[in-house]
C-alpha cells in the first residue's frame, strides 16, 4: 500500500491511498482521483509513502519501476525485430 500526498490545482492538499506506484499513476492520469475540497480532478503528487515496516525512498521505490519498465520495453523491441527479420527472409524464399 501506498499513500500519496496530492495537490490540487487551486492548492489544496490531501492524501490518497494506492495499492502501487501503476495504479496510483493510472488512475490520477485518468483524471479518476478528485480533490476533496474543490472535486477538481487536476491533482499532483507532492509526497510518497511506502506503507510497510520498511521505509523505502521515493525515488529509489520509483528507479525500480522504470528499470523494470524499460527492460520490458527493450524485451519487446527484441522480440519486434526478430518478427521482422522472419518477415523479410519469408518475403525473400
Amino acid at each position: 500500500m501506498i499513500k500519496y500526498s496530492l495537490t490540487c490545482k487551486n492548492g489544496h492538499s490531501f492524501q490518497g491511498y494506492f495499492s502501487g506506484i501503476c495504479s496510483a499513476k493510472r488512475q490520477i492520469n485518468s483524471g479518476l482521483v478528485e480533490c476533496i475540497e474543490c472535486h477538481t480532478r487536476s491533482v499532483k503528487k507532492t509526497e510518497f509513502s511506502y506503507l510497510s515496516n520498511d521505509k523505502l525512498s521515493f525515488n529509489y521505490f520509483e528507479e525500480k519501476v522504470l528499470k523494470k519498465d524499460l527492460q520490458h520495453e527493450h524485451s519487446l523491441k527484441n522480440e519486434i525485430q526478430s518478427v521482422i527479420a522472419q518477415a523479410k527472409a519469408f518475403t525473400l524464399n
